[in-house]
């Protein structure tokens, strides 16, 4: 991983391939490890570019008021690459529509997956979740809340634990868990839309 430094810290990186870029940007429940197995098969064409938003995974905490669309306009910048297609998922889908939206000049194309919409009316499952996690984090209990965000964001509602990949759970643990401990200086940092889910 590469290191961007700058006045609120820093921002982890990869590069990997030759090509058009694509940038891919993770869900608030990963890092940047949850496209490895999509990075062999885009680095064939493609210069796929994949980062640690503030406070997951390697990038650490902010350090001051910070705003996503600017860090992903900062790595471009520091890439040199004035256009890229942009790929995001869950909260990183979220990134990708408003750095599209502050920066249409720089984006070839967009695909979201799944992104949290600004005003949607969550539903009772959500609120319930919500409080959960809240709850628990307001009680210490760190494990109890990334059971709780497992169970809501990779199981889901509809399926059980047999029907989700083995070691999936596992490999997002980590992850989580650093988000989960980041939560709160990210929050109060983040000049953007909301908080990561």
């Amino acid at each position: 991983m590469h290191m961007l430094s700058d006045d609120l810290g820093q921002l982890s990186y990869d590069v990997a391939g030759d090509g058009p870029p694509v940038v891919l940007v993770h869900a608030g429940v990963a890092d940047h490890h949850m496209w490895d197995a999509v990075v062999p098969a885009l680095a064939e064409q493609h210069t796929v570019i994949r980062y640690d938003l503030r406070g997951f995974g390697e990038s650490a905490p902010p350090s001051g008021p910070f705003s996503e669309s600017d860090d992903l306009r900062r790595l471009l910048d520091h890439l040199g690459h004035d256009r890229v297609r942009l790929v995001g998922a869950s909260w990183g889908g979220r990134v990708a529509v408003d750095f599209t939206l502050a920066h249409p000049d720089r984006v070839h194309s967009l695909a979201i997956l799944a992104a949290p919409w600004p005003r949607y009316h969550w539903s009772a499952d959500m609120i319930a979740y919500d409080e959960a996690e809240t709850g628990a984090l307001e009680a210490g209990d760190l494990d109890a809340a990334v059971r709780i965000n497992l169970d809501m964001w990779l199981r889901g509602p509809s399926r059980g634990w047999d029907d989700v990949a083995d070691g999936l759970s596992e490999q997002l643990r980590g992850p989580l868990r650093t988000s989960l401990v980041n939560q709160p200086l990210v929050g109060e940092h983040s000049e953007g839309p909301g908080q990561a889910t």
